[in-house]
């Protein structure tokens, strides 16, 4: 299974929480193992010069995860603008999209209902949508999320 994202793992504490993490730069690839299904996980990077990069590491993906920043208001347009660029790409069509919420933990974290409302999730076509409000620093719905992800490999 191979899929795009940038959860929990970040080198080189992978699998644990970094209060000083700073967002990647460029790209990480890892493997993570969950029951039978591998999953390579490819956290690529939102910055400018990267994100046109993203649809070729997306093609052929079992599944593409999107991870927001829920409690950072200020970049959800952005994130909707690049994810509805990103699913509008043809060679993507029909690949499951979920889209993780992260930072439930914080105060400031937006609603979950309202992220998927200024995500406009709703209006992405030709595949399946799932969303999940998380946070990596409490493991909150972590389980919930792999669990979505195995349950879609077609490696399985």
């Amino acid at each position: 299974m191979s899929l795009l994202t940038s959860l929990l793992i970040s080198p080189p504490q992978k699998g644990k929480y970094d209060p000083y993490m700073v967002p990647t730069v460029g790209f990480n690839m890892h493997k993570v193992k969950k029951g039978k299904v591998s999953i390579s996980v490819w956290d690529l990077g939102g910055q400018k010069p990267y994100i046109g990069m993203w649809t070729r590491y997306c093609r052929g993906a079992d599944c593409i995860v999107f991870v927001v920043d829920a409690a950072d208001a200020g970049s959800l347009m952005v994130a909707a603008e690049e994810l509805h660029r990103l699913m509008a790409h043809p060679t993507l069509d029909g690949i499951p999209l979920l889209v993780l919420l992260n930072k439930n933990d914080l105060p400031e974290a937006i609603d979950p209902a309202e992220c998927v409302n200024l995500l406009e999730l709703s209006k992405i076509p030709n595949r399946e949508v799932a969303w999940y409000s998380i946070s990596c620093k409490n493991i909150n719905n972590i389980e919930k999320a792999l669990t979505w992800l195995t349950e879609r490999s077609k490696s399985k």
